[in-house]
């Protein structure tokens, strides 16, 4: 609600469900998107976790993000009337991970995209850590917001656009 007081002539939602193709349930879903100014955000957030779970989790966000049954389903519910933002608008889909974290280990591996010797090639190149001022009780390491986001997300953006033949 904060985003759209600064933004007025953006468009966001929560909790958007699409079909998981392996269950024909809505089991899966984004956790936020926003669009303004002809540019789409799919937005994935974790809370903390031990360093490999963290990183496996936010592995799974992205391909979450990348899914065609999720372009798909903001599609389907973009062509709704109650929307007011056409699809002929969306110029570019960036994909949005963001997690937080008390641990210097993860701190490391989104910096390094490394984790015990093993690359993590799947990161995207743009990310960044932002040390919130916040210390647990006999901490050193601040409490971390995580960041990256995608390139343009081209095959998101023809299905969504219904250019890709889906």
């Amino acid at each position: 609600m904060a985003f759209k007081e600064l933004y007025p002539d953006s468009f966001w939602a929560v909790e958007i469900p699409f079909e998981n193709t392996s269950t024909s349930s809505h089991s899966n879903h984004l956790d936020a998107l926003i669009y303004i100014d002809g540019t789409l955000y799919l937005i994935e957030a974790k809370r903390d976790y031990a360093t490999q779970e963290q990183l496996d989790l936010i592995r799974k966000d992205l391909t979450r993000i990348k899914s065609a049954e999720l372009a798909k389903a903001i599609r389907d519910m973009w062509k709704r009337d109650v929307y007011d933002n056409p699809l002929g608008e969306v110029n570019e889909v960036i994909g949005v991970l963001l997690a937080d974290t008390w641990q210097n280990s993860n701190r490391k591996a989104w910096e390094s995209g490394s984790y015990k010797g093993e690359p993590q090639d799947w990161l995207p190149a743009h990310r960044a850590k932002i040390g919130l001022g916040i210390y647990a009780q006999g901490s050193k390491t601040p409490y971390t917001l995580l960041v990256a986001h995608t390139d343009n997300l081209t095959k998101t953006l023809d299905i969504i656009r219904g250019n890709s033949g889906e």
